[in-house]
């Protein structure tokens, strides 16, 4: 069975997860992240993405606050930075999206 919690995975996967493996690491986005425990989403960890696929990151904060600070801290230089607080099906959410490299 797979581990998603670990990125090692992309290692071995496909072109698309092994360069989203590498923009990952070379951004530290994980570690950035660990305190809200990270994981990939979506398309690109099954395998199932199309050129142009998104990287989906989900975390818990239970301060989202702090964690649209930490957003902004480490990923608000980034290409395209936008932040949004959301209130999706009764949930206190934060949204980001920005480019590393080639995904967005």
């Amino acid at each position: 069975m797979m581990n998603f919690e670990n990125l090692d995975y992309l290692r071995r996967g496909n072109e698309r997860q092994i360069a989203a493996y590498h923009t990952l690491q070379r951004h530290q986005v994980f570690e950035k992240l660990s305190p809200y425990g990270p994981l990939l989403a979506g398309t690109l960890p099954i395998g199932i993405d199309i050129p142009g696929s998104d990287l989906d990151i989900i975390c818990h904060a239970r301060d989202r606050m702090a964690f649209a600070e930490r957003l902004e801290e480490y990923f608000g230089g980034e290409k395209g930075f936008e932040l949004r607080m959301l209130n999706i099906r009764g949930a206190e959410s934060v949204t980001a999206a920005f480019q590393l490299e080639e995904f967005p």
